[in-house]
Formats: C-alpha cells, sequence, structure tokens
C-alpha cells in the first residue's frame, strides 16, 4: 500500500474510532447511567443519584472529584471498557488505540469538569448544560457528535434559561467571558 493511502487509512480509522467512542459514550451515560440509574439500589444508580444530585447542589462541582483520588465506580468501567477493546490492537491497531485514548481523555475532561466550572463552561458547555440545565439530553461528555446527530444536544449556558435559574440560584452576578 502506498504511502498517501496509509496515511489516509489511518486518518479513516481515527475518525472511526472516535465516532464509535463517543456512540458508545452516548448510549451508556443514556441508557445504563441515566436509565437503570434511576432504579435506586442498581449498580448505576451512583451516576444519577449521587453524582447529579452533587453536581447540581455544587453548581457544577461534584467535590468527589476534589476529595478523592478517583472517581471508583467510574475508573473501573473505563479500565474494563478498555480492556474489552484490547483485543482489536490485532484486528485494527489504529482503532482500537483511538478508543483507548478517548477513554483517557474522557476521564480526564470529566474529572477536570467537575473540578472547574470555568473550564467546564468553556471547554465542555453540552457537558455542563447536562448537569444545570438538561439531565435528559447531552449525554457526550467529551464530545457532543451523537447528540447532534440525535438531536439530543439542548443548549442551557447563555440562555435565558440558565440566566433565569442563576437568579434563583442566588447569582446576582451573572456574567459570561
Amino acid at each position: 500500500m502506498g504511502k498517501g493511502r496509509g496515511k489516509i487509512g489511518i486518518v479513516i480509522n481515527v475518525a472511526l474510532g472516535v465516532l464509535y467512542a463517543n456512540l458508545f459514550e452516548w448510549v451508556i451515560h443514556k441508557y445504563l447511567l441515566h436509565g437503570l440509574g434511576k432504579v435506586k439500589g442498581s449498580f448505576w444508580s451512583f451516576h444519577y443519584h449521587k453524582h447529579h444530585k452533587r453536581t447540581t447542589k455544587g453548581r457544577g462541582v461534584d467535590r468527589t472529584y476534589l476529595e478523592e483520588s478517583f472517581y471508583g465506580k467510574e475508573l473501573v468501567a473505563l479500565v474494563l471498557l478498555g480492556a474489552i477493546h484490547i483485543p482489536l490492537l490485532w484486528a485494527n491497531a489504529v482503532f482500537a488505540i483511538t478508543i483507548i485514548v478517548y477513554l483517557l481523555a474522557y476521564y480526564y475532561a470529566h474529572t477536570k469538569a467537575h473540578m472547574d466550572v470555568g473550564w467546564s463552561k468553556k471547554w465542555l458547555p453540552w457537558h455542563y448544560d447536562h448537569h444545570m440545565g438538561y439531565p435528559e439530553s447531552n449525554w457526550g461528555v467529551l464530545l457532543p457528535i451523537t447528540d447532534i446527530v440525535a438531536g439530543t444536544r439542548k443548549h442551557y449556558l447563555g440562555t435565558q434559561k440558565y440566566y433565569r435559574d442563576e437568579l434563583k440560584r442566588g447569582n446576582y452576578l451573572v456574567y459570561e467571558n
């Protein structure tokens, strides 16, 4: 195979890996973390009943990320997701590595987003929108690709609803850079 085709193949496999990982993330977030997560006592209920509650109360901050060295179930789930994709390394290394890099980027971004709300508003506004405005939309954390395609991307930050909610929360000095 020529060099040109090799580079195009790499680009295509990276793009497919990102799309696949984003769809996987969207499905897990929507159907497991929120669908099954609403059932109290289920394995997944930590997300809906604890993470969302702490984040709403903390105006975007989940203190667990500040107080613990890692967020247990989330980290374990990401390691398992990475592990089940390792066999793909032999079939399509670029695709598999892209998925693993996506998982690492997800963990970094999700952790950072819940420790630094200003950073979250700037770099992951769709995730801020999910927690603070529309918890039944905006399922993509790292990227909003599947939300845009599926029509589940709902804007909150900077809208009239956002400003009304901020006033209800007692934040009278709301402004955005």
